[in-house]
């Protein structure tokens, strides 16, 4: 009898407190994907150096970067000349066709690398293209 409940208490008790318990107390939106959807982006390789990582959602990864956190980092860091080496490379082997730049890092990694400012022409706010 008390295996039995301890059972179904296990396997019906614990999912439905978990329900429970993200609904009262997980309300950060920060944790979320926003549901917007940019169509310019679809089925595009994107990279995107910021926190808002949604326009993944129905675009390809096209950057070595992924993680913002995690990327800033690595790109606030000062370099020496093969990590600078290193970076252009990355970042010439996959060439995301476009970079959406929320914290405005790419312009400083232009700034860096003039033959990089080549390949990319900014449009609009923060947005650069490949040429």
């Amino acid at each position: 009898m008390i295996p039995n409940l301890a059972f179904y208490l296990l396997i019906v008790g614990l999912p439905a407190f978990a329900w429970w318990y993200w609904q009262s107390n997980v309300d950060n939106p920060s944790y979320f994907v926003s549901e917007q959807v940019d169509t310019s982006l679809e089925g595009k390789e994107i990279m995107i150096l910021g926190p808002d990582i949604s326009g993944y959602q129905h675009a390809k990864l096209g950057g070595p970067f992924l993680n913002f956190e995690l990327s800033k980092l690595y790109l606030d860091q000062d370099r020496d000349i093969p990590e600078k080496a290193k970076l252009y490379q990355m970042l010439q082997h996959q060439q995301p066709k476009i970079i959406l730049d929320q914290e405005g890092l790419f312009q400083s990694i232009l700034n860096n690398f003039p033959e990089l400012s080549r390949h990319y022409q900014p449009i609009g706010n923060r947005k650069f293209i490949l040429k």
